[in-house]
């Protein structure tokens, strides 16, 4: 990268980690495609992918977690 690349690069994360993760989770989920999913404290979630002889686990644990999901066509 050139040195004003970097120095952009550089600046722009200044300014995301001056920024709330809240604040970062409703601005990603007000966009178009993208979804919020939040499993409360002891719920259970699984996170799957489809693979040639049926599914496999990516993740299976319990809350708290949010997860956000975004649509690959948007």
């Amino acid at each position: 990268m050139s040195k004003s690349a970097d120095h952009a690069a550089e600046a722009l994360q200044a300014i995301l980690s001056a920024i709330s993760r809240d604040d970062l989770i409703a601005e990603l989920v007000s966009r178009e495609g993208v979804a919020r999913h939040d499993i409360l404290n002891g719920g259970p979630y699984r996170i799957q992918r489809e693979v040639p002889l049926g599914m496999e686990d990516l993740e299976a644990y319990h809350g708290p977690v949010t997860i956000i999901t975004v649509d690959g066509e948007s």
